[in-house]
């Protein structure tokens, strides 16, 4: 019997809110829920209770977990959370290992075109469902009372300020260009005799670009808005003391590395990325957000999707006269693109209600069993027992807010949004382990 529904968290920034909202609506449903760091789950597979295993994307090592984790008896469905809006090319397989075609009981796909897509490209498949994406769930106008009070927060502590988010491989903090290209083995990105390196070079290139862009970007605003105060938020895998560095000597500029990115691009009065699948997220959110990129085209920009949707600038002065002008309150001083305005709200509308709902709908109808949550909690005393992996540092940096302090924060302002009853349990049987159920 599949009766416990299984969320593992690989970066709790990234996922643990939108993961909070599917296993709030399961738990509504009758579910009982784990919510855990995935490395925990991953090893336990064999000892764990039989249940629903909801992994968040499809590259190599969740494929590989997948697979492990039928063997054991589980059922695996995969969401695309990292596909955060509809492109084309080959952006739509980067986060798909060679083997998903197999590996999956189910996927639930973030758009019909994306289908369409994976059928040309794999000769075997699960099968597909399209819900969405329950992230992007939390940036529609019903979950902007989620954010309030953390961006009254950072607006009372900062004011009004300009936030540049940065994601730059060049500047990785866990080692050198040969542990990156490591990484993109493991990851399924580079597979010899099938997917080259090419990918790999061609993004270390690009990322050597984008510090480029960055410094003329932030000399441009030093010429014409010199007071106006810039907060530079690094991607959690990035060194925090190369971008602590690069600010000696500006005026106004410092750098926030604490809570989730949502939270600081609601707060800026514009965001500034450098083809961040973030700024994509807040554009959604409605916020000003604007993509610097080079003036010679480039291969990779085809698969960025920054530059699909978002206002790009070649020019870093007229980036920087814009960001100016938003700072001055000039209406319409950014160049907006009103076909990626029309195609991102067509997106979000595309279905009624939310992906999380359909998700959960989607599992409760295929497995049954995960209706009876209160029997799978009489197995999950295991939990106390399991064995927990030793985490090296960049696996711990990225699960260091999985605390019960803050899991129920998200439950409580999460709830009231969703108007949830108060018979929620809530256990942490081992450390970033949770357990929800109604008891």
């Amino acid at each position: 019997m599949n009766n416990v529904l299984y969320l593992p968290i690989e970066e709790d920034r990234r996922e643990l809110v939108s993961r909070m909202l599917v296993a709030l609506e399961a738990v509504n449903r009758g579910c009982a829920v784990v919510v855990g760091q995935k490395w925990a789950i991953e090893n336990n597979l064999a000892v764990l209770p039989k249940g629903v295993i909801v992994y968040k994307t499809v590259d190599e090592p969740q494929c590989e977990s997948a697979r492990l984790a039928r063997q054991h008896g589980h059922i695996a469905v995969a969401v695309n959370e990292e596909g955060i809006a509809p492109t084309d090319g080959g952006v739509i397989f980067r986060h798909f290992g060679l083997s998903f075609g197999d590996a999956f009981d189910c996927f639930y796909s973030i758009h019909e075109g994306q289908e369409a897509a994976l059928r040309a490209e794999y000769e075997q498949l699960p099968e597909m469902i399209c819900i969405g994406n329950p992230r992007v769930d939390l940036l529609k106008p019903k979950f902007h009372p989620y954010y309030a009070d953390r961006v009254a927060e950072l607006r009372a502590r900062h004011g009004r300020f300009l936030l540049f988010n940065s994601n730059s491989s060049a500047n990785w903090k866990f080692g050198g260009l040969d542990d990156l290209k490591d990484l993109y083995f493991r990851g399924g990105y580079i597979v010899d005799g099938v997917r080259d390196e090419s990918l790999f070079h061609e993004m270390v290139w690009y990322d050597e670009v984008r510090k480029d862009i960055t410094i003329n970007f932030f000399n441009a605003l030093d010429e014409v808005a010199p007071d106006v105060p810039v907060i530079i938020r690094p991607h959690p895998g990035e060194a925090p003391e190369y971008w602590e560095k690069f600010i000696e000597g500006r005026k106004n500029c410092s750098v926030e590395r604490a809570g989730i990115a949502n939270h600081w691009i609601a707060a800026a009065q514009a965001t500034i990325v450098t083809g961040c699948t973030t700024g994509v997220e807040g554009y959604l959110m409605g916020a000003n957000v604007i993509n610097l990129d080079q003036e010679e085209d480039a291969g990779y920009r085809e698969d960025n999707i920054a530059y699909h949707y978002l206002p790009t600038y070649t020019d870093m002065k007229q980036a920087a006269l814009a960001m100016k002008g938003v700072m001055d309150g000039v209406p319409g001083a950014i160049a907006e693109e009103p076909e990626s305005r029309r195609r991102l709200a067509e997106y979000l509308n595309a279905h009624d209600g939310f992906a999380y709902e359909r998700l959960v709908n989607s599992l409760l109808e295929r497995y049954p069993d995960l209706i009876n949550g209160h029997k799978a909690l009489r197995t999950l005393g295991i939990l106390n027992l399991i064995e927990m992996p030793e985490l090296h540092p960049g696996q711990q940096d990225k699960i260091q807010d999985m605390t019960l302090a803050h899991v129920g924060s998200i439950i409580q302002n999460l709830g009231r949004i969703l108007s949830l009853n108060d018979d929620l349990s809530v256990f942490e049987p081992q450390k970033s382990m949770f357990v929800l159920a109604r008891v």
